[in-house]
């Protein structure tokens, strides 16, 4: 189907305000822009509606050719909806709206620049799959802005890991509220049925359904099932249908069965199971376990970070388990907490600059509060 062609670098909008400098993306519904805000003086992103079935004439006009003009003017009224819902949602996990205009026979919403990747984009670049600690961090932190979301009566309905942004300042900002609608607890209201197979939940099929902030509780479920397995969930239609869906702890081990649970639980095909409306709660399952874990598994190959962050992490009490080999990190390590290294197999060796730990797996170290002993 034929879409638009993006307005020309240098285009001025909003009787001058607003001047495009080059495409930022261009999906099935709207092109975004990187612009300059010529009065403020600042970067900002700017999305214009541009739906497929629509061509931009002569004049810059987008006019609907395929698609029927009172269906445009619907979709029209619901893009600037978007912006007046989500400029009243005031977090810093929500993308900032600045300002909507129309022009052009179309709607233009002004937004803030976000410097980041979503965290579709980083899966890619990490080769599918990301830390298991990194991604619950990322999705605690979707948590608190959907607290927001579900606070003001909104629900997303597409939340995935194309529509977060990881920030390069680390935050973590929940962007596309094209989808969100406004939702009563407990009835049963008419909408459009828009969806992503893999994260949206089963009661999105229904253009007649109960919707509430557990749809959303199924989306993030699913976008942290991508982000540690590196493999989307099956589709709840296909499991409708009489399909498993693999625990995740089964599709990677490093995922650990307290948070697969918790994962599962999220992802829940029936309402009623899904008995919680705060976010936090289905988070705390997984939040005491792995923010500070009573077991963490490393190896030789993982990074110095990981391995620094590991002996911050874990639980008084808890477990370091080393596969066998060398780990060497550029600075020292001082343990103020009980916990036990245990060896996998073979002989294990950390090592520092000026520091190093020698044990073998057979015999497990028991240690508390000590540090690294001077080897020379």
């Amino acid at each position: 189907m034929k879409t638009a062609a993006p307005l020309p670098a240098g285009t001025l909008l909003a009787n001058g305000r607003y001047q495009l400098q080059q495409v930022l993306g261009q999906g099935g519904f709207a092109i975004t822009y990187l612009a300059l805000d010529t009065q403020l003086k600042r970067t900002v992103a700017i999305k214009e509606l541009c739906p497929q079935g629509c061509l931009r004439d002569a004049h810059n006009q987008v006019a609907p050719i395929t698609l029927p003009p009172d269906q445009f003017a619907q979709i029209r009224q619901r893009f600037v909806e978007e912006a007046q819902l989500v400029a009243q949602l005031n977090h810093p996990g929500i993308v900032r709206i600045y300002d909507v205009f129309q022009q052009n026979n179309t709607g233009y919403m002004v937004m803030e620049y976000l410097h980041g990747e979503t965290l579709g984009a980083k899966l890619k670049r990490a080769g599918g799959v990301l830390p298991v600690a990194d991604a619950v961090d990322y999705i605690l932190k979707v948590c608190d802005a959907l607290e927001v979301v579900h606070r003001a009566g909104y629900i997303h309905r597409d939340i995935k890991p194309d529509n977060i942004i990881h920030c390069e300042d680390g935050r973590l900002v929940l962007i596309d509220f094209g989808a969100a609608r406004h939702f009563v607890a407990n009835q049963t209201a008419t909408y459009t049925v828009m969806l992503t197979p893999s994260y949206a939940a089963p009661e999105q099929y229904s253009s007649a359904g109960r919707l509430d902030p557990r749809t959303d509780i199924y989306g993030l479920a699913a976008t942290l099932y991508h982000l540690v397995t590196g493999v989307p969930p099956l589709p709840a239609l296909d499991r409708t249908s009489g399909l498993d869906l693999p625990p995740p702890h089964l599709v990677e081990p490093k995922v650990g069965e307290a948070l697969s649970r918790a994962i599962q639980q999220g992802l829940s095909m029936r309402m009623d199971e899904l008995f919680v409306i705060n976010l936090f709660l289905i988070a705390r399952p997984f939040v005491s376990e792995l923010i500070s874990p009573t077991v963490i598994e490393l190896s030789p190959e993982d990074t110095q970070e990981t391995i620094i962050k590991a002996f911050d992490r874990i639980r008084p009490e808890g477990t370091i388990r080393l596969e066998s080999g060398s780990y060497h990190i550029d600075t020292d390590i001082i343990i103020e907490k009980p916990l036990k290294l245990v060896g996998v197999s073979g002989s294990v060796s950390i090592t520092t600059n000026h520091k190093s730990l020698v044990f073998r797996a057979e015999g497990d170290s028991q240690v508390q509060n000590i540090s690294f002993q001077d080897t020379g």
